[in-house]
């Protein structure tokens, strides 16, 4: 696209466009009215001028040449006369003509019993007007000769006129609004039309770039609209980036064949070993089915379209039996948005006899179940600057929040770790080198229940290149008091026998005391 066609683009200039046209319509039809009506009434107006001049030659004595040569020079008249009732001429602007008779194209057929007369005629190739009034009662005429083209009958002159003068009111109105928009709301409009179209594509423009709006459309109520959609529209695409980011994060880290693909069956983005199947060359936007011949993906696709209608979440969905051939498939199937389409995620891999998948990798693989939500034990992701990317069902089941309520790091370890000395205790790991040694720390469900988890680490790599970490933390009951098998000391047994009957006695108050009841001593 050329530098001019960018140009015309603009918001600013759309806008300058939309405002021009119209008043440039306006003004044409302004204009051409204003052609016509000056046209007819210059001719009227010359008319008028030349009857009231005859009128008052007729109705006086013959002037002098001089005289007659300046009117006709004012009323712009070739030949200006003063004819007798014979024809002869009594005056004229010039004075070679003075007792000459008139020319019969000029005499003849002029209506004796009127006063005024007004003809055209043509004389030596040209077209005149004749102007004459008959002072019937001295029968003498005065006449005036005026070429119809002459300037005072001419309409170009007029119409070069106007135009000349509605072309540089043009001008003036152009570069008026020109002038308006640029320096009020044009470049917060074309700004703002470049941030919303980024946002539109999923991209995030940086901060500056929205600085720059709020000075400019200050005190225009439109553009303050418009300001605060651009800011909801750079929000949203802050959000889709982020889940963008987490669920690619997701394709990269699950073993198999996993891909995200749009509900007509194209692929908007492989994971690894896919990538490594298909070859160097993208993809993206070819249909899976033509990439992926040799996989029964018909269930894939089945499930998938339910995930969409339906809102459900597949879980380890078989897709194909063992043929002898090739291993039984199992796919998992979630919906999501990606890149602005609704979309699903797609993990497919291969099962040996016992229905385990044979993929090496189990932290991989327990990281995939915590993706699609189905992993027992707490999993949980944080990309490079500690927000959470992955708070797995049993995170959210043991700490009863959600993800919307465990945005990074710091808000997860007030959720998992109720006490300060837990906390400090779990920073210290976090300091040091986590994934090399595991950590087992005491921690209260929301429940209250308190559980021994034992937590291990890893680092998450994308593309060769650390972009976050993951947490998994199994959790073991702590020993229950009340079991049989708890050993007391003696002085302790000592003293729940000899209270055990009074503990189990009425209260003054009528009410029972709380017992030790089912617990047993050695």
């Amino acid at each position: 696209m050329s530098r001019l066609t960018r140009l015309l683009n603009r918001p600013s200039s759309r806008l300058v466009r939309a405002l021009l046209i119209p008043l440039s319509v306006i003004q044409i039809l302004v204009t051409v009215y204003l052609v016509i009506l000056a046209n007819r009434t210059a001719g009227e107006l010359a008319y008028d001028r030349m009857d009231g001049m005859v009128q008052a030659l007729a109705m006086s004595e013959p002037p002098a040449s001089g005289v007659l040569t300046r009117t006709a020079e004012w009323v712009e008249a070739d030949r200006l006369w003063i004819v007798s009732a014979t024809g002869r001429i009594l005056a004229s602007n010039r004075g070679a003509e003075v007792n000459g008779l008139v020319d019969d194209i000029w005499w003849q057929d002029l209506p004796t019993d009127q006063r005024r007369v007004r003809r055209s005629q043509t004389w030596g190739g040209r077209r005149y007007v004749q102007v004459a009034y008959h002072d019937i009662e001295r029968g003498a005429w005065a006449m005036a000769i005026a070429d119809l083209d002459s300037p005072i009958f001419s309409a170009t002159a007029r119409i070069a006129a106007l135009l000349l003068f509605s072309l540089t009111i043009w001008l003036i109105v152009a570069g008026t609004v020109i002038a308006v928009i640029r320096r009020t709301v044009g470049r917060a409009l074309d700004v703002s039309d470049l941030v919303a179209s980024r946002a539109l594509r999923g991209e995030v423009s940086a901060p500056a770039s929205l600085a720059r709006l709020r000075p400019a459309m200050d005190g225009f109520g439109p553009a303050g609209m418009v300001l605060q959609l651009v800011e909801r529209m750079q929000e949203r695409a802050i959000r889709a980036n982020e889940a963008e980011s987490r669920f690619s994060l997701a394709v990269e880290l699950l073993p198999g064949i996993a891909y995200l693909a749009s509900y007509d069956g194209a692929l908007l983005y492989a994971g690894p070993l896919l990538r490594q199947r298909l070859g160097p060359e993208s993809q993206v936007g070819r249909s899976v089915e033509d990439l992926l011949p040799e996989l029964p993906l018909a269930r894939v696709h089945t499930a998938a379209e339910k995930s969409r209608t339906r809102g459900v979440t597949f879980d380890n969905l078989p897709v194909s039996e063992a043929d002898g051939e090739r291993p039984a498939m199992r796919a998992s199937i979630r919906a999501v948005a990606f890149r602005g389409v609704p979309a699903y995620m797609a993990h497919i891999e291969a099962v040996n006899d016992a229905g385990d998948s044979t993929a090496i990798d189990r932290e991989a693989e327990g990281l995939e179940q915590q993706l699609l939500q189905g992993a027992q034990e707490i999993i949980i992701a944080f990309d490079g600057n500690t927000r959470t990317l992955v708070w797995n069902a049993a995170a959210e089941r043991f700490c009863r929040a959600g993800l919307d309520e465990v945005p990074d790091l710091r808000s997860a370890v007030d959720h998992l770790f109720s006490t300060a000395s837990a906390q400090e205790a779990f920073h210290d790991w976090m300091d040091a080198r986590p994934e090399l040694e595991p950590l087992e720390i005491e921690c209260a469900s929301a429940e209250g229940s308190v559980y021994r988890v034992r937590w291990t680490a890893r680092e998450l790599r994308h593309q060769g290149r650390v972009v976050g970490g993951a947490l998994f933390g199994i959790a073991s009951p702590m020993p229950d008091p009340d079991r049989p098998a708890r050993r007391v000391s003696l002085a302790r047994r000592r003293y729940l026998f000899r209270n055990r009957t009074a503990e189990t006695q009425p209260s003054e108050t009528g009410e029972e005391t709380e017992t030790d009841e089912g617990l047993h001593v050695d």
